[in-house]
């Protein structure tokens, strides 16, 4: 694909930056992405994940929350690093190694166990934050604020918002992609958010129709419409996801991921990998274009399932492998009345451009291509949402 124009304005950090994760593709089927940084730093050192040639992107959770008044968040990776002293400098050759072996690294914000509802009162708190996020993770450089990953500069930001309101959040990216402007910064950050899969979500709706994804790993677990182990798919609501994207003004090209614990300790409705094959199967068939692959909570589960991982990446890619759905296969549109049809009825998807959400101060590579033709209704099937266990997190760090 396209890469971002190289400019030689730009910061030593965000200069070096650059040239590590051009091998990563987010136009592909079968990227996994794998949450690191909730469990003991001796389960899954970052060091050993990022030579897992099976993963593609991992979020690292998680700043859990924003403090307006003293303009300070707070930091959680377990004991992974000093949560006294937001010291994680030591993870800084580890998280460069893993870009350049063509992974990308994202913070995570938010997460299950947030301390209190995370919320922009106003436009000017969420710039704030946005100044505060970019100096710290990524390619800024202000002296007054401390890197916790010291020279490193992530890929971009994940949006896991399980506690409060994601309004504002529009703005809290655009102040981002502005701070990186007027740093010179031209590396590509991704924007990507972990919903739950309830329709409405309960947290993130404001941010679904306001924020410009390049992906969306949707939580398939812990709410009614998650995955089952019978493979019943008349709960499985991916179609209403694509809907909303297609309907929406800003995420037509938005990458949907099957989100699914990697292991039944790491929540309900985990599924063993001949289930899970059943429904990445059903998806690419249905929605090859939408399709980005599957998202696994976590690396530690996912490590003691046996490597559920590698079985989750080995279906992925004999599966996309396969044609997945055309143009010849769109059926008539249907009329916009709520239906709860099982996943063999979906309708299919035509093929569009690869997402364009990202944060990019460079000009765009791709043009979206709208798909017009999904039945409006899907969008109604609405499921009865239960209280999420979320994405559990431990150890607060302030800063």
């Amino acid at each position: 694909m396209p890469r971002p124009i190289f400019f030689a304005a730009c910061s030593i950090i965000s200069c070096l930056a650059l040239l590590t994760s051009a091998a990563f593709d987010m136009s592909r089927p079968d990227n996994v992405a794998m949450y690191w940084g909730q469990k003991s730093k001796s389960s899954v050192p970052l060091a050993e994940l990022c030579k897992n040639p099976n993963v593609n992107i991992i979020p690292i959770g998680f700043v859990s929350n924003y403090f307006p008044d003293n303009s300070s968040m707070k930091f959680n990776m377990a004991d992974n690093c000093d949560a006294e002293h937001f010291a994680c400098q030591a993870l800084e050759p580890d998280i460069e190694s893993c870009q350049q072996q063509g992974k990308i690294l994202l913070i995570s914000l938010g997460g299950g166990d947030q301390p209190t509802p995370w919320q922009f009162a106003d436009k000017g708190q969420a710039e704030a934050f946005a100044k505060l996020l970019y100096n710290s993770f990524l390619g800024g450089n202000d002296p007054k604020v401390t890197r916790p990953f010291g020279k490193a500069v992530l890929d971009g930001i994940d949006i896991d918002l399980e506690n409060g309101q994601s309004d504002h959040f529009d703005e809290m990216v655009a102040a981002v992609q502005a701070a990186a402007k007027s740093n010179g910064d031209q590396k590509k950050y991704w924007v990507t958010g972990a919903p739950q899969c309830a329709r409405p979500e309960p947290h993130l709706e404001t941010a679904l129709k306001t924020v410009s994804f390049d992906a969306l790993f949707v939580q398939f677990y812990n709410n009614d419409c998650g995955l089952d182990s019978h493979a019943d798919m008349s709960r499985f609501n991916f179609a209403a996801w694509h809907d909303l994207m297609q309907s929406s003004g800003v995420n037509k090209a938005t990458k949907l991921y099957i989100g699914a614990p990697a292991n039944s300790s790491e929540g309900s409705h985990y599924v063993d990998s001949p289930v899970l094959q059943k429904y990445i199967e059903a998806t690419w068939a249905n929605y090859s274009s939408a399709f980005g692959g599957v998202m696994l909570w976590d690396a530690y589960g996912a490590k003691a399932n046996n490597n559920y991982d590698q079985q989750v990446k080995k279906i992925l890619s004999a599966a996309t492998s396969k044609a997945g759905a055309t143009a010849a296969d769109m059926p008539d549109a249907a009329p916009d009345t709520p239906t709860t049809p099982t996943f063999s009825a979906l309708p299919v998807d035509t093929d569009s451009a690869e997402a364009t959400g990202s944060l990019n101060t460079a000009e765009s590579d791709s043009t979206a291509s709208p798909d017009t033709s999904v039945p409006s209704g899907m969008s109604d099937v609405l499921r009865r949402y239960r209280s999420p266990q979320g994405h559990p997190h431990e150890g607060l760090a302030r800063f």
